[in-house]
């Protein structure tokens, strides 16, 4: 993770860069995907976005397995507690033609309302951030 105290600089004095922290979804998945320790340094690093009032969001790799996790509301509002202000979801793509992770398309309509929900949910603390700077 490269949120160490320069980029954090960056990012306050340029207020108009926003980070996208990427998760594979809870620690279990996350670290599975992308190697043991890489949650709690996602998890550090929000912290450290969030004490120092910066706006930042999150991406979400949407696959098979994690699909009920990621669009469940325990999940988004764990984000949203950490400082999380924007979720974008991306669909898992296969690069090697496995569709094991792949969602078809029955899990895409379940992730479609996924934006109009989270508008609800996210933007209406957006205030809540500006007020602190």
């Amino acid at each position: 993770m490269l949120l160490d105290g320069e980029t954090l600089c960056l990012f306050d004095r340029h207020r108009n860069l926003v980070p996208v922290i990427s998760v594979e979804g809870d620690a279990e998945q996350t670290d599975a995907r992308r190697g043991v320790g890489t949650y709690a340094a996602v998890v550090q690093g929000m912290q450290r976005l969030l004490s120092r009032g910066l706006l930042f969001g999150v991406s979400v790799t949407v696959t098979r397995d994690n699909l009920d996790l990621v669009i469940g509301r325990e999940f988004l509002d764990d984000l949203r507690r950490r400082g999380a202000r924007a979720v974008v979801f991306v669909e898992y793509v296969p690069f090697d033609g496995s569709r094991d992770l792949a969602i078809d398309e029955a899990g895409r309509e379940r992730l479609a309302p996924g934006p109009s929900l989270l508008a609800r949910g996210f933007l209406r603390h957006g205030a809540d951030l500006v007020s602190r700077r």
